[in-house]
């Protein structure tokens, strides 16, 4: 049996190169995409606020100590509308989103957040982010759908 050289002609090589490059274009822009993770991973954060720390793996926010209510700026001793971690809302209201087509955060524009974020040693911790495990379920089905719509 006489062995030789194996000649092959791929038909239409251009055009899937094109294709193939197109794709890796759509999927290296993921600005758009990133906008939506950032935006799911607020709506985490603020309905965290809105539940006292419902959502977080904790199970809540620890209550406010009685000198804390004191302190409030509505000068009330009572926990009637004493929101935890919402006195005059600045924690709750001022996070800096930002995103490229290779980046995205979200973080708190107050300094203090991190203390409560961590607790301290005074202070319990009441975590105001989600944990990898809660939001990752979000981000896949996010990233998952915009993999899927590129490589097409």
């Amino acid at each position: 049996m006489a062995t030789g050289p194996i000649h092959m002609t791929l038909l239409g090589l251009p055009a899937l190169q094109r294709a193939m490059a197109a794709r890796r274009q759509r999927l290296a822009n993921r600005r758009a995409t990133n906008a939506r993770a950032v935006a799911a991973v607020d709506r985490w954060v603020q309905q965290n606020f809105k539940q006292e720390g419902g959502l977080a793996q904790d199970g809540g926010w620890a209550p406010l100590a009685p000198a804390t209510r004191r302190a409030r700026r509505r000068g009330a001793n009572t926990d009637a509308g004493q929101r935890i971690l919402q006195d005059s809302g600045q924690m709750r209201s001022r996070w800096k989103r930002t995103w490229t087509a290779t980046r995205a955060s979200i973080q708190s524009g107050v300094d203090y957040a991190r203390y409560h974020q961590t607790g301290t040693q005074k202070m319990p911790r009441r975590a105001i982010l989600p944990s990898e495990e809660q939001i990752a379920p979000v981000l896949v089905k996010i990233f998952k759908r915009f993999v899927g719509v590129s490589i097409r």
